[in-house]
């Protein structure tokens, strides 16, 4: 038999190796007694059972658990019903099959006697036989526990019978009213899918709950995660080698992504549901600022490691910041993010101030396929690629991220892709994104063919050509529903520091050139649906890209946009990228009120509200008068 001592040991050795334990307290625990049929014994600080054939003198134990704070969204991988055994009346138990079944009606320790005891259903849950001597007891209760959590059952609790078919053999247990050593009162021992990380937490540190929260995220990490399991971390900033037996100040600690594991970043450190979360102004940064605060010369070369996973590892809500991949012969790509032959979902994730010697600052990707959804990258550098990298097959999804102010030495100071990278792009932004070469915002080079989409490309620089995009002579991108305007290069034309090479197809297009008032529109003008008017963007000076009122690229876009797909949750479900804006407003509405949904030019569709316009048919009507109407009778 399992003693009580014997499983706070190997609960404690579990908290840190694998699961973490939340000990719940019953609500309500009672027996109720045939023989007595009307005594309440709510009270009591026993709980009894006897055999339920013995007539009259059957005894049955209830008890019930508050599960309302686990998370909506938690999985119970494990729920063990503990009760302590410590006496027996008249037959020696031992051996005698215990079982426990699920309550079907709700009931009070005050006021259930036998007389007015709920119903149960006649399945049992599980079964054990009585120990040979005192100790603790444990039923599995896990898939009923799972069921009242998800609400497939009301949570009513249990009752444990004694099903012998005879035999007068009276089993105690100690009840939540037993105060002599309250240790020994019964509990629910819960394992769920959510590991929990703060900083400042002050608890037992064994991730099984916000108050015994793992201060570090290496401890969350190296448990190591179950498959299911969600990881939520708390604002605060944490580095890759504090925690999990790492070494402080050792460079190559970084926090590697695992496979069907999400980590979320963006708690206050109070939630029950995810979707509590902030991510905006609860900003939890992952910093490989690990030496001399500021001092990049002894920061971790990798602040995050995707290599070897697919796309059920999630990472989402984070700021990623100082890495610096700078040692010339081992770990020379990858400041903020490695990804080597691992393809996992990035989502919301900031990544900003890192550094390469070499290719990626901000992430570098090789011979893999990350799917990156409302990313933000800035201020960035490397030789190649100063925000990201991709080297040799690599077919990223980019959707609705920006680029802005990242700097390469050579190419693309925003993205490189090189040697048959065929990633597609929806919805980006590039903005001052600089390179002391070729390619200000996107460098192209050796088979590799982007497909970019409604994506808006302005002030981005170069030293020599394309400003905005520069492509080698064996790439041939698909720029489709694109804005290149104001990007610069030192030399050509400013069509060429727009997208400079002369394979790209692009369509439906406004691009720059040196005279928009002629006839020569680039890249096929109107046959190919491009123009060269200024887009006329909201606010410049803010670097605000949304469409004004009178923009030539409102309803002027292409709505028959290849279809794709991807999954930008992490959960297995891909949806459509084409419907939506980076703002997620609808990509297909009546920008220009001429009865026809034509998307717009750019990462933005316009915010086509009239004054009066209230159910946005474009046209103020009776019927938006009734709008307003009906609103006012509702406030009153």
């Amino acid at each position: 038999m399992v003693t009580k001592k014997g499983l706070i040991t190997l609960f404690i050795i579990l908290a840190f190796i694998s699961t973490r334990v939340i000990a719940i307290a019953p609500t309500d625990d009672t027996f109720i007694d045939e023989l007595y049929g009307d005594n309440v014994n709510g009270a009591l600080s026993s709980l009894i059972v006897r055999c339920m054939n013995l007539n009259p003198g059957e005894l049955d134990t209830l008890i019930k658990f508050d599960l309302t704070n686990i998370p909506a969204e938690a999985t119970i991988k494990s729920a063990m019903l503990n009760l302590y055994y410590f006496h027996w009346n008249d037959l020696n138990p031992t051996g005698r099959q215990l079982d426990i079944y699920r309550i079907t009606q709700d009931w009070s320790e005050d006021t259930t006697s036998w007389n007015n005891r709920p119903s149960y259903n006649s399945t049992a849950i599980d079964s054990i036989s009585a120990p040979p001597s005192d100790g603790w007891v444990q039923w599995d209760v896990t898939s009923s526990a799972q069921d009242f959590h998800d609400g497939t059952y009301p949570n009513h609790g249990w009752q444990i019978m004694d099903v012998e078919s005879s035999g007068n053999s009276m089993i105690y247990f100690h009840s939540s009213n037993y105060n002599t050593d309250p240790n020994l009162r019964p509990c629910l021992d819960i394992t769920t899918n959510i590991i929990y990380v703060d900083q400042n937490a002050t608890g037992a540190n064994d991730g099984s709950s916000w108050a015994d929260a793992c201060n570090y995220l290496q401890d969350a990490l190296n448990k190591p995660p179950a498959a299911g399991d969600r990881i939520w971390v708390a604002a605060g900033t944490y580095k890759p080698d504090q925690g999990g037996g790492k070494t402080p100040g050792d460079r190559t600690a970084t926090f590697q992504l695992i496979n069907n594991v999400k980590i979320y970043g963006g708690f206050a450190g109070n939630e029950t549901a995810g979707n509590q979360r902030d991510w905006e102004n609860n900003v939890t940064i992952l910093s490989g600022d690990i030496g001399i605060t500021e001092t990049n010369s002894d920061n971790s070369y990798h602040v995050v490691t995707g290599s070897s996973t697919n796309s059920t590892a999630l990472i989402d809500g984070f700021t990623i910041t100082r890495g610096n991949a700078n040692n010339p012969s081992t770990h020379h790509s990858g400041g903020g993010m490695y990804n080597n032959g691992g393809s996992p979902t990035l989502r919301n994730c900031t990544f900003s101030l890192n550094n390469a010697f070499s290719e990626g600052g901000g992430m570098y990707n090789y011979h893999c396929s990350p799917t990156l959804t409302s990313c933000r990258f800035n201020n960035n550098s490397a030789i190649c690629g100063g925000a990201i990298c991709a080297y040799e097959n690599c077919n990223s999804k980019i959707i609705n991220c920006t680029f802005t102010d990242n700097f390469a030495d050579m190419w693309g100071g925003g993205v490189f892709f090189n040697f048959d990278c065929n990633p597609t792009l929806v919805n980006c932004i590039f903005i001052g994104n600089y390179a002391d070469d070729n390619g200000g915002a996107m460098y192209n080079k050796t088979l590799s063919d982007p497909v970019v989409t409604n994506c808006t490309f302005w002030d981005n620089s170069t030293v020599y050509y394309g400003g905005g995009i520069f492509n080698s002579e064996s790439s041939d991108p698909i720029v489709t529903n694109c804005i290149l305007w104001a990007n610069t290069s030192g030399y050509g034309t400013v069509q060429d520091a727009q997208i400079y090479g002369d394979s790209p197809v692009v369509t439906f297009s406004c691009i720059q050139d040196s005279d928009p008032d002629d006839d020569a529109i680039p890249f096929g003008g109107a046959v190919n649906n491009n123009i060269d008017d200024d887009p006329l963007f909201d606010d410049t000076a803010n670097e605000n890209l949304r469409l004004s009122y009178s923009s030539p690229c409102i309803e002027t876009a292409d709505n028959a946009i290849p279809a794709d797909t991807a999954d930008i949750d992490g959960d297995g479900v891909t949806i459509e990228l084409v419907p939506w804006d980076i703002d997620k407003h609808p990509r297909f509405i009546d920008g220009d009120c001429d009865r026809t949904e034509t998307a717009d030019m750019g990462a933005y569709e316009f915010g086509w509200i009239y004054i009066g316009d209230l159910d946005g048919d474009c046209d103020v009507d009776f019927a938006d008068f009734a709008v307003t109407a009906n609103h006012w009778l509702y406030r009153q």
